[in-house]
């Protein structure tokens, strides 16, 4: 099935180093940076998360602004690099051409102690539905996407600015 997989990665730099980065991110209140852009549904809480979301295992169900929900789970979590999730159960239009999709982070110091991010969502379409994803789906989930990582760029530098 990873052959089938549609990945849309999106890439940003923030001036804090990778295990303060990786510690905002990984936390961040996804009502803050899921704010809806055209046909794509806002984060506007999360429902039974069984704790903090910094362990192979826990779970969240966000919750969307068009009534609709998905259930997330850590799938991998190693501090400061890299983290990873799968996402199932959409009950909006997603499920008519999605079964699920895995998102992962990966942070990477740079040579100015900074960090270099780089998410990417791979969706895993219904079969024979790769081809929707990919041109009118994935076009727009990466604008969506990339306002997302701005926004969490904005927060690690809010929660840790720099001299």
């Amino acid at each position: 099935m990873a052959d089938r997989l549609v990945p849309v990665t999106v890439h940003a730099n923030t001036a804090v180093p990778a295990d303060e980065t990786f510690a905002t991110a990984v936390d961040v209140d996804l009502t803050l940076i899921f704010k809806g852009l055209g046909p794509l549904p806002a984060v506007i809480g999360t429902l039974d998360q069984t704790g903090p979301w910094d362990r192979v295992g826990a779970s969240r169900k966000p919750q969307l602004s068009d009534g609709s929900e998905a259930f997330e789970q850590i799938t991998a979590y190693r501090p400061p690099g890299y983290f990873e999730y799968e996402v199932s159960g959409f009950t909006n239009r997603f499920s008519l051409l999605i079964a699920g999709a895995r998102g992962d982070w990966k942070f990477t110091p740079t040579p100015d102690g900074g960090t270099a991010i780089a998410w990417t969502y791979a969706f895993r379409p219904l079969r024979f539905r790769a081809i929707a994803i990919r041109l009118l789906i994935a076009p727009v989930w990466r604008r969506y996407m990339q306002r997302a990582l701005d926004a969490t760029v904005s927060e690690v530098h809010r929660r840790h600015p720099r001299r």
